[in-house]
């Protein structure tokens, strides 16, 4: 239409739409309503303008022994306009055309890279080992954040390349990325064990129980108070305020101590991929996505 946006004609029956027709929503009744919807989002997502291929081409020559450096070199230098143009991944001594292949291999090893927890900038979470989180202690390198800000560009790369991350994160990771609501649920990913002590405060009479409105945070072998409000380490605990305190124990555990390295993810995952687009999703179809 005038906008670009792509709708379908059925000839036969003299109507159009903007769903494909193709898809299961209509081609296959018997397919589950979720799978349905995250097609017909999906198919939306990709037919909009922002989402198309550029004309011409962009170089990205990698050396097999550093992929890292190599890539976020290359990669933190690209425009806007140079990152939606076809990906011509080229391996140092390695000739041969990119026909998908390639690149396909490339963020399957730049994935295996970038998530290491050898990098300090994520770490896997207590609950399950193959799922990542933002490494709190990140820090530990200067530049850090600049890694945040290409990782980000990393993965709007490789949901505008149609091209897949080979990394499983949290819960909280992908619902941050929406701009969604943070909850205790989201806790039992992250770390077990505390969504199960707090499960309890909930649960229990904590009125003589001694908890304050603080944490000890560990940082690097020494232990920090942390308060959750001010003044928190002389604030009790009790019956009549425990759901503020999970509340806010929950967000400073998964949402504060990670909130600059978030948001450099995000500013590198919004320069390829409009919020706006994104928004569609819900945190389940975020990791389809990606």
């Amino acid at each position: 239409d005038d906008s670009s946006r792509v709708y379908f004609a059925d000839h036969i029956h003299q109507t159009t739409s903007w769903d494909d027709p193709r898809l299961p929503s209509s081609a296959d009744a018997s397919a589950p309503k979720y799978q349905r919807d995250f097609q017909r989002k999906l198919t939306y997502f990709r037919s909009q303008p922002e989402m198309r291929l550029r004309k011409g081409k962009v170089n990205i020559d990698i050396r097999r022994e550093s992929v890292f450096e190599d890539s976020f070199e290359r990669i933190m230098k690209l425009s806007g306009e140079e990152v939606k143009q076809r990906l011509n991944i080229r391996f140092d001594g390695e000739e041969g055309l990119d026909y998908g292949g390639v690149a396909r291999e490339f963020f399957f090893l730049l994935s295996h890279e970038i998530f290491s927890p050898a990098y300090c900038l994520f770490e896997y979470s207590s609950h399950a080992n193959y799922t990542l989180q933002i490494s709190p202690r990140s820090n530990i390198n200067p530049e850090h954040l600049d890694y945040f800000r290409f990782i980000g560009r990393v993965i709007g790369l490789a949901i505008f390349h149609q091209k897949f991350v080979d990394a499983f994160f949290v819960t909280s990771f992908y619902k941050q990325i929406l701009g969604m609501e943070i909850n205790l649920e989201d806790m039992e990913s992250v770390d077990a064990d505390v969504y199960k002590n707090l499960q309890w405060v909930l649960d229990n009479d904590v009125d003589d129980l001694g908890s304050v409105f603080a944490v000890d945070d560990d940082q690097f072998g020494v232990i920090v108070e942390e308060d959750l409000i001010p003044n928190g380490r002389n604030v009790a605990v009790t019956n009549d305020n425990k759901t503020d305190y999970v509340d806010l124990l929950v967000k400073w555990r998964v949402v504060s101590r990670v909130q600059e390295q978030m948001q450099a993810f995000l500013s590198g995952l919004f320069d390829i991929v409009p919020r706006s687009l994104l928004s569609i999703f819900d945190d389940r179809e975020m990791e389809l996505l990606i």
